[in-house]
């Protein structure tokens, strides 16, 4: 088992997190997305639903929207 953690950043860095979901029990999917600073402190985030697709296109739409997030 590896154990995660934050990982400190050099200065000017920042860290963005990204991640899609399909619901089994509706026809939908949501994004999550967040960014962290320095020393790991929570700069902003959000969520979005989105219409049902597969996983792939899910996960490509949450790298998508992280990027432009950033």
């Amino acid at each position: 088992i590896t154990k995660c953690r934050w990982q400190f950043r050099n200065y000017g860095w920042v860290k963005v997190n990204v991640d899609g979901s399909v619901s089994t029990f509706k026809p939908r999917a949501a994004i999550g997305k967040m960014v962290r600073g320095l020393n790991g402190s929570w700069m902003g985030g959000s969520k979005m639903v989105v219409g049902l697709a597969n996983f792939f296109k899910i996960e490509a739409r949450a790298l998508l929207e992280g990027l432009k997030f950033a």
